[in-house]
């Protein structure tokens, strides 16, 4: 399901007995979304909508139930039947007309935000619960063509995580301005987009040439997915021939000069000529299937926690492991130098931790003030340790990263996800460590550190 909050309540249907029934609110997604229609069709404020999409098998109340964020609106009474759909509306007359629809509920306070924004759904419970929420752009990775053209904003699957870019593509052109009240356009629960995945870049290669950068792509799936039709967009462009395709398991290489890669490796199959990768820094490669969803996107840059000898010293870009999130940086490794049309030389199924979203309260402390360090960590095979040490340079001393005293009187301090001291919420994967407060003008330096529960035990650090 597209989220795994579930409640039991009792719900009442229309007939004379009240009748206790089982039911997911969770079950209930944003499936649909008109956040700037084109102008053809009429003015934002008129014909802008929000669907509703019930995926469980029985109705749902959702008397109460209320948009709290980007737009704002509470339901009044209205049974969502199983499988049914519903559209909140910005100018509900509007909406019926022109879609020639009743399954309607309006008006919604607010505009949806053409540059995009968050969309929360709440229960009507004394303390609202989060059913759904969703925050859509008009940028990549998200597609564009929702953005005044034309189409709605469609989720593809609605059993998928509508969190995900990847799961939400323009209304397609049987439905040029969107399919609200019904089923989308895009529905597809089978689709295989997101088992192709860029596995390697070389975009700034020793010699600096153009001619010697590439691109590669493997399938992760099961399936044999046609690439007719499909596109690199972003800081490369370049479009799949009829006739490719991709099987399962098999690496296809994208080069940007193809005569001079099939000169200089054995590569299977390989197609060419991209353009684009000219900054020979951080930039934006996202891969669009023929429906509008992009189905990977990778927005790369030139330094931590990106791999840093790609950029300029020889070696490609590879990612770790094509099953994790090759959108963040730790799951990229340098190549030795680059492997294109095969696995990767830096292949491995188990990453270090993850460690994300480090910071430190107050950000400016006064000389009375514990500081508090805070970190999202999480790893696949569980953690054994998470900790940080933190150096004291006193004040007018001065200690580079490169002098021997750097190496030296560094204190370790545990961080717990246990809702003690000064961990908020136990068990939500933020850590925390609180520092003693230091002397006026004294510099801290600190660092993360995480260990897997793997038996290899491996350690990664931030920042």
């Amino acid at each position: 399901m597209a989220k795994t909050f579930r409640r039991i309540f009792l719900c009442t249907t229309l007939v004379t007995l009240a009748l206790l029934c089982r039911v997911s609110p969770g079950d209930v997604v944003i499936s649909e979304i008109m956040y700037n229609p084109s102008p053809e069709q009429g003015p934002d404020e008129e014909y802008e909508f929000i669907e509703l999409h019930n995926t469980g098998s029985e109705s749902v109340d959702l008397t109460g139930w209320s948009f709290s964020d980007g737009v704002f609106f509470t339901f009044p009474f209205y049974m969502l039947p199983a499988n049914g759909y519903v559209v909140v509306c910005k100018n509900k007359a509007k909406i019926e007309s022109f879609y020639g629809i009743t399954n309607t509920v309006g008006n919604f306070d607010g505009r949806l935000e053409n540059a995009g924004e968050k969309l929360i759904l709440l229960d009507a419970s004394t303390t609202p619960q989060v059913i759904d929420e969703v925050r859509y752009n008009d940028r990549l990775p998200w597609p564009f063509e929702p953005d005044g053209n034309g189409p709605s904003l469609e989720l593809v699957n609605p059993s998928s995580d509508n969190a995900l870019f990847s799961n939400w593509g323009p209304s397609l052109s049987s439905a040029p301005t969107g399919t609200p009240g019904e089923q989308n356009s895009q529905d597809n629960p089978l689709a295989h987009e997101t088992d192709v995945v860029i596995n390697e870049i070389m975009y700034y290669p020793l010699s600096a040439e153009q001619k010697e950068k590439f691109i590669e792509i493997v399938n992760i799936g099961n399936e044999e997915i046609p690439l007719n039709g499909w596109q690199f967009v972003g800081d490369a462009s370049f479009s799949f021939p009829g006739p490719a395709t991709i099987l399962p398991g098999e690496y296809v290489v994208i080069a940007a000069d193809l005569k001079w890669m099939s000169t200089h490796y054995s590569v299977e199959k390989s197609f060419g000529n991209f353009h684009g990768l000219t900054s020979g820094g951080g930039e934006t490669v996202a891969l669009r299937a023929p429906n509008g969803v992009i189905a990977d996107y990778v927005d790369f840059h030139d330094d931590d926690p990106w791999p840093i000898l790609p950029d300029g010293d020889g070696p490609s870009m590879e990612l770790i492991n094509p099953y994790d999130d090759n959108d963040f940086g730790r799951n990229w490794a340098d190549g030795s130098p680059s492997s294109p049309g095969r696995q990767n030389d830096a292949f491995s199924t188990n990453n270090a931790p993850y460690i994300t979203k480090a910071t430190h309260n107050p950000h400016e402390p006064n000389n009375s003030d514990n500081v508090v360090i805070t970190a999202k960590v999480r790893d696949a095979d569980g953690l054994s340790a998470v900790w940080v040490a933190y150096q004291v340079v006193l004040p007018g001393q001065y200690i580079r990263v490169f002098d021997s005293a750097y190496q030296i009187n560094w204190t370790a301090v545990d961080m717990n996800d246990d809702g003690l001291g000064g961990d908020e919420e136990a068990g939500d994967g933020v850590y925390t460590a609180t520092l003693p407060a230091q002397l006026h003008r004294t510099l801290v330096r600190y660092i993360i550190h995480a260990r897997d529960a793997s038996p290899e035990r491996k350690v990664s650090r931030a920042p």
